[in-house]
């Protein structure tokens, strides 16, 4: 037997049908711009394409060709450094004290390093000396005095007063073999680039200016920190903004360039410069030299499928097998094709058939704000709907509250973007507590005959289907509001993920102590002397070990799942969970979440049928933490940079499995009588 709910009023039914509807228009736009931007670009490092070309005995310009015809369309190329130049034996160091003197034999490089070196006012005073005067040397720069001149070469670069250690790792511009090779094939250009020392904006607009005019399309940061870390990404992020965007007054003139946010980077700025970009940037994802190492290729191939498929990466930083044997380029070339099959496969709506090719910034799906305004008129609905499934209301009651939330949600989504977070939030405890409350179990009668297995399972599965469709009203209004391009590029994140878990659960635990929830045509009286005559009951009642047991364990689980929300949890996944989602990724469509379909779904199906079996103190237990899986449901639609299609396969695919392995578990518990 079920609780049975009081009905929903008309105005709150007539809100949310609004709000439902505006929702479902949101997410066509939103939809529509995932549709648009399906294609994802593959960029490989020059030096790696370089150090290939070397062991197998070919030019490094013949080599990119092959990999073009792969699918690759992006050069990620490395500035130079003193260092590396030095290293690679184009320059020339003697040094005496701190400074030091560089022979420079090629005429071009020493052009480069003279303008790159300007453009960041990193040097002084230098000179490049044609003939070498000894005199004039040393009164010029007391500091070499001590220096043996008549052993330094002609021409040379002169540098003071900065300290080499300042100047090693500093950028002198981009290889102009590799940008040759690059324009030849076609190739964007991604320049990869490094902080320097008193960077200010107008070093920062002029070295930008000069990797535009050698090529480059992309930037992506290397090193600890982004250019301008820190105190000055507001500026870099006006440099980088997309120049066909409008901008404000007093803003810097755009680049040209766009900047490549790296997931899971974290370097010292980035998250500045994303959220003054407001995602107008292309999302990157790579694989660290030394997580390379710890992973088979197959792994690696799968996790950059997933990026692109999952998570709406557009620009996968491939790295390249430099240590594949025999046949390096060979083997790169099968690495390479794996990958872009992998993402070609499959259809859009299963979040496959990607594209290769360049990468472009993704758009705002620009969602009206009256619409946003209508959606949250719709949750406004939704909170007077968990209030009313709480407890009896007023008549007075019921029309001031709603009239103030209507204006109170409508108005946040209408005017501000931080407001939408609330109201989102809002919406993710109200509607997983209403479909809970609307199926809870009630007391079973000792007159009444429990229900046969095959009775009470059904009755759970309705009840199950009946829940995820009042969460789905949920979804659809949540996954439309926080439909931003912000968001959608994970530059914001939905807000209170753990208060969004743990609410629900604890008003549903609430209520599982007090008797369950509002009755039909039960008055705010009745229903506080029923719940004040629960409260004294539960008081008078001795302990029972069985069932302090199974709540202990309840509360366990549920700190553990909620410990385990967010991207920076305390909690990870064990070794056998690991295998487990390894093994659901190359089975099926979409991995569903593990607390959806192990734990959420099945215990919500069995703790239902034992209620309805005659065993409510331990299928009640067993409801409560079920309807985690409530909780879940919606959740999996805040990732907003997950595409639509994906979070639909894994809420679905979770909701079929979860039934499956409710049935199987519920043959062994729940048929005794």
């Amino acid at each position: 037997m079920q609780t049975p709910n009081r009905a929903l009023p008309r105005p709150l039914l007539l809100l949310i049908v609004i709000g439902v509807l505006a929702g479902l228009v949101g997410n066509v736009l939103r939809y529509r711009v995932e549709a648009r931007n399906r294609r994802v670009e593959l960029g490989i490092e020059w030096h790696e394409v370089a150090q290939l070309a070397a062991m197998s005995g070919k030019s490094p310009t013949d080599t990119l060709k092959e990999f073009k015809e792969r699918g690759v369309s992006g050069l990620i190329v490395q500035e130079d450094t003193f260092a590396s130049l030095e290293q690679s034996g184009e320059i020339t160091r003697s040094k005496t004290g701190e400074h030091g003197a560089f022979d420079v034999e090629s005429k071009e490089l020493q052009q480069r390093i003279q303008e790159t070196l300007k453009s960041r006012n990193l040097v002084l005073n230098f000179e490049v000396l044609e003939k070498l005067d000894v005199s004039t040397l040393q009164k010029r720069y007391p500091a070499l005095t001590s220096f043996h001149c008549n052993s330094l070469p002609s021409p040379s670069i002169i540098l003071s007063p900065v300290p080499y250690t300042y100047l090693h790792t500093a950028g002198i511009g981009l290889p102009p073999e590799a940008i040759k090779a690059a324009k030849e094939l076609g190739l964007q250009i991604v320049a990869r680039t490094a902080n320097f020392p008193g960077v200010t904006p107008t070093t920062a607009q002029a070295h930008l200016k000069s990797l535009k005019e050698q090529g480059a399309q992309i930037v992506i940061f290397t090193g600890e920190e982004v250019l301008g870390y820190r105190g000055l990404e507001t500026e870099v992020a006006q440099l980088l903004r997309d120049p066909k965007a409008p901008a404000k007054e007093g803003d810097l003139p755009s680049s040209g360039i766009a900047f490549g946010a790296v997931e899971f980077g974290k370097q010292k700025g980035d998250a500045q410069i994303a959220l003054h970009l407001r995602g107008d940037f292309i999302r990157v994802h790579s694989i660290q030299i030394a997580e390379m190492a710890t992973m088979t290729d197959k792994e690696v191939v799968e996790r950059y499928v997933r990026a692109g498929q999952e998570r709406n990466i557009r620009f996968l930083y491939v790295r390249l097998l430099t240590q594949a044997g025999a046949d390096p380029i060979g083997e790169n070339l099968r690495y390479l094709d794996k990958i872009v099959r992998g993402l070609k496969s499959g259809t859009k709506w299963t979040g496959g058939g990607l594209d290769t090719g360049t990468a472009n910034r993704f758009p705002d799906p620009a969602i009206p704000r009256p619409l946003f305004a209508l959606i949250g008129l719709g949750i406004a609905g939704g909170l007077m709907w968990m209030l009313h499934c709480i407890a009896p209301l007023s008549k007075a009651f019921e029309i001031r509250g709603t009239v103030l939330l209507t204006l109170l949600c409508g108005g946040l989504c209408y005017w501000s973007e931080q407001g939408r977070e609330y109201v989102a939030l809002l919406a993710g405890i109200a509607f997983p507590t209403i479909a809970c409350l609307r199926v809870f179990p009630d007391l079973i009668s000792e007159t009444v005959a429990p229900d046969s297995p095959v009775q009470a399972f059904r009755k759970a599965f309705r009840a199950l289907l009946h829940a995820s469709m009042i969460t789905s009203l949920g979804i659809v209004m949540v996954a439309s509001v926080l439909a931003t391009r912000p968001f959608m590029m994970h530059v914001k994140q939905y807000l209170g993920i753990k208060a969004q878990h743990l609410i629900p659960l604890l008003i549903v635990a609430t209520f599982a102590f007090l008797g369950g929830a509002a009755r039909e045509n039960e008055d705010y009286r009745a229903f506080k002397r029923r719940i004040r005559a629960r409260i004294q009951q539960i008081a008078n009642e001795p302990a029972r070990f069985g069932v302090l047991l199974v709540s202990l364990l309840v509360i366990v689980f549920l700190a553990f799942v909620v410990a385990r929300t967010g991207n920076d949890s305390g909690a990870g996944a064990s070794g056998i969970e690991m295998k487990l989602r390894a093994v659901l990724e190359k089975v099926l469509v979409v991995r569903p979440r593990t607390k959806e379909f192990l734990f959420g779904h099945p215990f919500f199906l069995v703790g239902l049928a034992l209620c309805w079996r005659g065993k409510r103190s331990l299928g009640l237990p067993l409801f409560v933490f079920g309807c985690i899986g409530q909780v879940s449901l919606l959740n999996t639609f805040c990732h907003i940079h997950t595409p639509l299609t994906i979070s639909f396969w894994r809420d679905i695919i979770g909701l079929v499995l979860g039934t499956i392995l409710a049935w199987i578990a519920f043959q062994f518990v729940g048929r005794s009588r």
